[in-house]
């Protein structure tokens, strides 16, 4: 086992405190002991900054920093701006990670000379502690993929189903030498961080290997932000986040990628705003309305595929919506909300 490389593992900490205990622990007993672990309260409320501290009584690797609340892309970069390690890890505060997780991460990236190195997960549900393994997608495993490999699956990746190389920086392990020579950091008014801060990674990638073993434990809590009901100008957040993924294709000279990112919008993107709007309480119309002329939902439907997956009402809605019929989607909307009364 090598263990000359110092791993940096990130984790910012809002009132996890029901969580903290497995998740600390697990990070402490990685079978790579080579570990600087820097855990960030971002303003909690509750007693998380103290469990934070009392561990770092116990373990001198940890590293307990505190800040008022400022949310998950700039408390990550806390992290980034103090991290010494020659990698680095993410771990989110609700979540907990397989023994060797971070040792056959770092063996993967040494073995095939890589940049980037990611496992597969389990969904955890936190009532029953049942464990579904998850991968990234439809990806080669446990091989390397080379640099001309890496660009032709970012040019699709935003169509693959059943989980994008995209998304989560939590089941993977970074140059952080990469992170300093291109200054990346997470954007910090989004709420689609992970998504860009990889693709802007992977643009940048010599070669990548990914792992079919489920090394992480995803926790699916409501503290999400994705999975927080009822947002106002939620379509605003996911335009930028669009935008910025343009930016990023553009910058690095890409082409190709137009079809993927439409096939997203509409059958992902489209579903969060839908979602979003079936918990809305008050300025329906003009929600709707600002998805129905939303350029980037214009293309959505111009370019993309609907798939397979969408269910009868998601259907329905997007017929709405490709019509443009925004009246009829808030009479949809009210009906659905009072039959859920």
């Amino acid at each position: 086992m090598n263990e000359i490389s110092l791993i940096s593992i990130i984790v910012p900490v809002y009132n996890a405190a029901p969580y903290l205990d497995q998740c600390i622990s697990s990070i402490m007993e990685q079978t790579h002991r080579n570990l600087e672990i820097i855990l960030i309260n971002d303003g909690s409320t509750d007693n998380s900054l103290e469990i934070c501290r009392k561990y770092a009584d116990m373990d001198p690797r940890i590293r307990v920093l505190t800040q008022e609340n400022k949310g998950l892309g700039t408390t990550r970069n806390v992290g980034l701006a103090v991290a010494k390690g020659e990698f680095v890890g993410f771990v989110d505060s609700d979540d907990y990670i397989a023994p060797n997780m971070m040792e056959t991460l770092h063996a993967a990236l040494l073995q095939h000379d890589a940049d980037f190195a990611g496992g597969g997960y389990y969904s955890v549900n936190p009532d029953t502690g049942a464990c579904t393994p998850e991968l990234h997608g439809d990806y080669p495993y446990d091989t390397p993929i080379s640099r001309e490999q890496i660009l032709d699956i970012l040019r699709t990746v935003h169509a693959q189903q059943g989980g994008s190389l995209l998304w989560f920086t939590w089941r993977n392990l970074y140059r952080r030498s990469i992170l300093e020579q291109i200054v990346l950091r997470f954007s910090e008014e989004n709420v689609i961080e992970d998504s860009l801060f990889n693709l802007e990674y992977l643009m940048n990638a010599r070669r990548i290997v990914l792992l079919r073993e489920p090394l992480y434990y995803y926790v699916q809590t409501q503290n999400s932000i994705i999975r927080k009901p009822g947002k106002k100008n939620y379509l605003r957040k996911l335009e930028d986040s669009h935008n910025l993924k343009i930016a990023v294709y553009e910058k690095y000279g890409m082409a190709g990628w137009e079809k993927s990112m439409a096939d997203y919008t509409l059958n992902h993107t489209l579903n969060l705003l839908i979602s979003n709007l079936l918990s809305l309480k008050e300025a329906l119309y003009s929600e709707v309305l600002a998805i129905v002329r939303s350029p980037m939902i214009r293309t959505g439907f111009s370019l993309g595929t609907m798939n397979a997956s969408n269910t009868s009402l998601q259907k329905l809605f997007k017929l709405l919506i490709r019509h443009r019929a925004a009246a009829a989607c808030v009479l949809l909307i009210k009906v659905y909300q009072l039959l859920r009364k």
